[in-house]
């Protein structure tokens, strides 16, 4: 084989592993010709998110399907990059085949391919962070009106009788007092989601500019190999080498932020088996040892259930692994009377639970917070240098 078979043939491979990431990136990938908006090729999780085959988008613009939910966001997009400017971190809403809005980050840059000026898009869905900054308005709405309520029951109270004053001046207070301490509590909350989702679009507004950069990079690298091959096999082999470990890295971080927006196996499997294979991966990831164990679990859950224990898990596990010093952790999962309890328990060096409860810890705060909205209690155990367990009970047929 000659030095230059052997290039063509190392550069064909890495091509190739260039378009097996793309394809089964966990986010949303799509190439379109920057003349005239035609999909030239997208993804599977394209397909998955939106409804739409590859078959039936290819050589068709967004326009003709009516994928841009605003058609003049959409064209002021294409002006954009035709214009030279790379799109970050840009928030649009998506309609999918079946009519439904997703709201979408993307960015997206120009790239060559043979000659051809293409756009290459990165997409991540964020529809669960808005449904809960919606949620969050609305449960804010609804203490607003609880509030006015209890205030005209007092005025009403005050007027019934002269012999009632007293008593309903004490109630008053109370209702006060309460409304008062309710109040504090839920803009405690809410002060706490709104950083904590401020904090996770930021990291994934980050970690999106660097992906698509890198993409771009890579694709680059590629398209210049192909134009203009090196002048020696050991040269070649360097270069290529160097875009397969590219190539791999992105394929692992782009995996690793596609899990923390959705958990495809949480969807296709079932909890149990879910919380089984991320507990075996961030095992390896972080090189502590985890032990799950599962009892009974059935494989259809509420979405509702499953979603909140999944994030609790991977929030009760990362805080474990980052604060407790523990190098084993024991996950259990059992069902009791039609309830699913969830168990985290670490033999590190422990805290005070009353002073984490009361709005220290970040990440208690939300977890207690998203079981109640299921019907579910947060509890934790947890003493200096005897360890940390935190746990979750859940009625099955709880109504969010």
């Amino acid at each position: 084989m000659s030095d230059y078979q052997q290039i063509e043939e190392a550069l064909k491979k890495c091509e190739e592993k260039f378009s097996k990431a793309f394809r089964e990136s966990p986010l949303v990938l799509t190439l379109t010709s920057a003349e005239n908006d035609r999909y030239i090729e997208v993804n599977d999780t394209f397909e998955r998110v939106t409804g739409w085959s590859r078959n039936e988008i290819i050589g068709r613009t967004p326009f003709d399907l009516k994928i841009w939910g605003d058609p003049g966001q959409g064209l002021d997009f294409a002006k954009r990059l035709l214009a030279g400017d790379s799109i970050r971190n840009l928030e649009v809403r998506v309609r999918t085949k079946n009519g439904q809005i997703r709201t979408m980050l993307v960015s997206a840059v120009l790239i060559e391919i043979t000659g051809e000026t293409c756009a290459l898009s990165l997409m991540a869905d964020i529809t669960d962070l808005r449904l809960a900054e919606e949620a969050k308005r609305v449960a804010e709405q609804r203490f607003e009106q609880t509030k006015r309520l209890a205030e005209q029951q007092v005025g009403q109270a005050i007027r019934i009788s002269e012999q009632q004053i007293e008593q309903a001046n004490q109630l008053a207070e109370q209702r006060i007092e309460q409304a008062r301490q309710l109040s504090e509590h839920l803009s405690m909350v809410a002060r706490t989601l709104i950083q904590t989702q401020d904090d996770e679009r930021a990291a994934i507004a980050r970690e999106l500019h660097d992906h698509i950069d890198r993409l771009a990079v890579v694709s680059t690298v590629l398209h210049r190999i192909r134009q203009n091959p090196p002048g020696s096999v050991a040269e070649g082999s360097q270069e290529i080498a160097g875009a397969i470990r590219q190539i791999d890295d992105l394929v692992s971080d782009i995996q690793t932020l596609g899990r923390r927006l959705h958990s495809a196996t949480l969807e296709y499997v079932g909890f149990a088996a879910a919380a089984g294979t991320f507990c075996e991966e961030l095992s390896d990831q972080k090189k502590v040892k985890i032990i799950f164990m599962a009892e009974r679990i059935p494989e259809e859950l509420a979405k509702e259930i499953s979603l909140c224990l999944f994030q609790m898990l991977q929030e009760a596990l990362h805080n474990a692994i980052e604060h407790s010093g523990s190098r084993e952790i024991e996950v259990s999962l059992r069902i009791e009377s039609d309830t699913i309890h969830l168990t985290i328990r670490d033999s590190g060096i422990g805290f005070d639970t009353a002073e984490a409860l009361k709005g220290s810890g970040v990440g208690l705060t939300i977890m207690r917070e998203r079981l109640k909205l299921i019907g579910g209690e947060l509890w934790i155990e947890s003493q200096a240098g005897r360890g940390t367990t935190v746990g979750a009970r859940v009625p099955l047929k709880a109504e969010s």
